[in-house]
């Protein structure tokens, strides 16, 4: 993503199969909560070969209460926990797990 030719965001997909996962949504500091990770993420949805996947899969550290809030907002659901999945320097969190039926949406 990009405002006035300065790079303020990026999302990382890789193919698995007949679905996506979403590796990482990035945004510059000086620019969140304005509504770009979601603007970003649905025109990334939309794009070949996304919009012909079968599904986006996804993980997110359990403490990340706004990626959550925001996958939550787009559409995808819970699928599982992996318990202790990511080290932080006060102890081990979970990694939520969590998918978007894209094909489905979109019929």
């Amino acid at each position: 993503a990009s405002i006035k030719g300065r790079m303020v965001g990026l999302a990382v997909f890789t193919p698995g199969g007949d679905c996506y996962e979403l590796l990482t949504v990035c945004i510059n500091p000086e620019f969140r909560s304005q509504g770009i990770a979601k603007a970003l993420l649905l025109h990334c949805f939309d794009q070949e070969p996304l919009a012909t996947s079968n599904k986006i899969l996804l993980e997110v550290a359990s403490d990340n209460s706004q990626a959550l809030a925001l996958y939550h907002q787009l559409g995808f659901a819970r699928d599982g926990i992996r318990k202790s999945y990511y080290r932080r320097s006060t102890g081990r969190i979970d990694a939520v797990l969590m998918s978007l039926s894209v094909m489905k949406d979109r019929v």
